[in-house]
């Protein structure tokens, strides 16, 4: 062999005594291919990172659907039971009045269930509704009491002093 071969065993292996730059062909293919290779495994792990993202979609989708299922069971199941429970008590009521006032006052009890229920729904939702804005004013009142107490503490005085109320 050539003891000036690239390949001889004497010159410690493949272009030992020569610099890269020497064989830039060689060295331009090497880059490319290094870079087509960490192009690849960035593109690898872009890839794994979306399919993670859409299967955590998926699940919270499946489960979404889950709970829409299980609250109209669940709605189905207290609407038919409230429906037994009333119709059960207009029923009472029914026979309550044919016992007082006669056969003919059978539909007092449906209707004087009906007019309680009715009373009461709406006697909560306005109950309701007006504890629900008074809460809402008073949070709101408090938020701004609040911020004219740093006011005060910050700048020696609030909005409402500044206004010359």
């Amino acid at each position: 062999m050539n003891p000036q071969s690239s390949h001889s065993p004497g010159n410690g292996g493949r272009f030992a005594d020569e610099s890269p730059a020497d064989h830039p062909p060689e060295a331009f293919k090497e880059a490319l291919k290094l870079v087509g290779e960490a192009k690849e495994y960035a593109s690898y792990l872009v890839s794994a990172k979306i399919d993670g993202y859409i299967s955590t979609a998926k699940r919270i989708g499946f489960y979404a659907g889950l709970g829409v299922v299980s609250a109209a069971i669940g709605l189905t199941v207290v609407v038919v039971s409230v429906y037994m429970l009333l119709s059960g008590l207009a029923g009472g009521l029914s026979h309550l009045a044919v016992y007082l006032f006669g056969e003919r006052w059978a539909w007092l009890g449906p209707m004087v269930l009906g007019l309680l229920v009715v009373g009461m729904v709406f006697a909560g939702a306005f109950i309701g509704i007006k504890w629900l804005l008074n809460h809402m004013r008073v949070q709101t009142v408090a938020k701004y009491e609040e911020r004219k107490r740093k006011q005060r503490s910050q700048f020696g005085h609030d909005v409402g002093q500044r206004a010359g109320r």
